[in-house]
């Protein structure tokens, strides 16, 4: 048996455009059988592609703009309460969309649509920058449990992370000097107890400046997690899909 690969496509003149599928590439091979075989055999072959602008509108914008509103948690502040309202509640939405994208998918267990990949990731950054707002909140409230941050806490806050964000260090405060004329125990009372709060409004500047700085870090984190799920499921296999179109 010989087999001659052709390379001239065949024509498309009664061709009819699909909406989901587009003809990539076509060739023909003519298969010439020996003697033993009465007649020989033509092959035709069609590179067939999804087409993207459906899944682009419908799948590819909404998820980044649910990753847009993940982000967007670490630019609230911790005074307002809405930190873990906004991460359960785009946690959700991800979750009532993968269920809605799920009905139009093949129901196989050999291939995993990239697609699909991709909204399990982006699941999965949501639900970690919802632990992320947990561990910033608990900062912010540390004070209320007359905690100090350890030192190395302290020195990445302040030291790395803070010079890296620009966060200014300010400046420590003076603690208050009992004249020798205080002799009254009135006026002692009255000083520890303005020391004390002092010493308290210190401490709840510190916790909150660390988790301002936690915050900037952790939206970072997000948004480079999200940059790179995007590259290597979305945008990396169209390249190689086109090096395999050149090589059809």
């Amino acid at each position: 048996m010989e087999r001659y690969d052709g390379k001239n496509p065949f024509t498309r003149d009664s061709f009819i455009e699909n909406g989901e599928w587009e003809i990539v590439a076509n060739r023909t091979r003519k298969i010439l059988r020996g003697q033993q075989k009465s007649f020989s055999t033509i092959v035709f072959e069609l590179h067939l592609r999804r087409r993207v602008l459906y899944f682009i509108y419908n799948i590819i914008v909404p998820c980044f703009m649910l990753s847009m509103l993940t982000m967007m948690q670490f630019l609230l502040p911790c005074d307002s309460g809405e930190k873990i309202t906004l991460g359960l509640t785009v946690l959700l939405a991800y979750s009532v969309f993968s269920f809605n994208i799920a009905e139009n998918m093949p129901e196989t267990s050999d291939v995993i649509p990239l697609i699909a990949i991709y909204l399990m990731v982006i699941m999965a950054i949501s639900g970690l920058s919802v632990c992320l707002s947990v561990i910033v909140l608990n900062m912010r409230h540390s004070a209320e449990r007359n905690c100090r941050p350890p030192y190395w806490l302290n020195f990445l806050a302040n030291r790395i992370l803070g010079q890296l964000f620009g966060t200014k260090i300010p400046e420590t405060r003076r603690k208050l000097q009992f004249s020798s004329g205080t002799k009254d125990s009135m006026s002692k009372i009255i000083m520890e107890r303005i020391e004390n709060e002092n010493d308290h409004n210190e401490l709840v500047e510190e916790w909150n400046r660390i988790s301002i700085v936690f915050d900037r870090f952790f939206f970072c984190c997000i948004f480079f997690l999200t940059a790179i799920a995007t590259f290597f499921l979305l945008i990396a296999p169209r390249f190689s899909y086109r090096d395999f179109d050149m090589d059809f």
